[in-house]
């Protein structure tokens, strides 16, 4: 059976899973009226609105939201190292919702980027980032004006760009620190390359 025309009002879908039902039987259309009940709340103001039911796609578009709960928490950063560690069980909202790189795959960057975010650290994620790994000036052009955005990055306490985070933080420990600042200086005098988290 369909579920086209069913609203699930006054119903909890806390702990019950679709996986493995059947809906067989006679379609929606054919069901007559009167099995309907007369007062039903509209699905747009259930709890669960805008969630993915099993088997659904709809997503909360919140960014950072892998546990599509609305919001974000400690929560999504487990279910990121979750996927990270099995990346079969990744579904279409944590997908979208967990590239916070914005380059098409969930990695230990979007998992940093998350992490910063959920601690205020960072706005913007989301966003495609074309800043490379120590260019934070995004010049192209690793140099001294890097190393004085990631001194001010160290030394404010108001949250950054999320790409200019990711570019800042030349190590890919997932924070900006002076030891970021160490690394570029030590790229621009020509020795290790930078690390950024990919």
């Amino acid at each position: 059976m369909s579920d086209a025309g069913m609203s699930d009002a006054g119903m909890s879908d806390a702990g019950m899973s679709d996986a493995g039902m059947s809906d067989a039987g006679m379609p929606d259309a054919q069901m007559p009226d009167a099995q309907m009940p007369d007062a039903q709340m509209p699905d747009a103001q259930m709890p669960d609105a805008g969630m993915p039911d099993a088997g659904g796609n709809e997503c909360t578009g919140v960014c950072g939201d892998l546990d599509q709960n609305g919001g974000l928490d400690e929560l999504d950063a487990e279910a990121m190292t979750t996927l990270l560690e099995n990346p079969a069980e990744i579904g279409v909202c944590a997908a979208k919702a967990g590239d916070l790189k914005m380059d098409g795959t969930l990695t230990q960057a979007d998992l940093n980027l998350l992490n910063a975010l959920i601690s205020g650290q960072v706005v913007g994620a989301c966003s495609t980032c074309v800043e490379e790994c120590g260019d934070v000036s995004s010049d192209g052009v690793l140099d001294t004006d890097d190393v004085n955005i990631i001194t001010d990055m160290i030394l404010t306490k108001e949250p950054h760009q999320a790409c200019a985070y990711w570019a800042a933080d030349a190590n890919g420990d997932g924070k900006v620190s002076v030891n970021d600042i160490t690394a570029i200086i030590a790229a621009i005098n020509g020795g290790n390359p930078l690390s950024c988290a990919d």
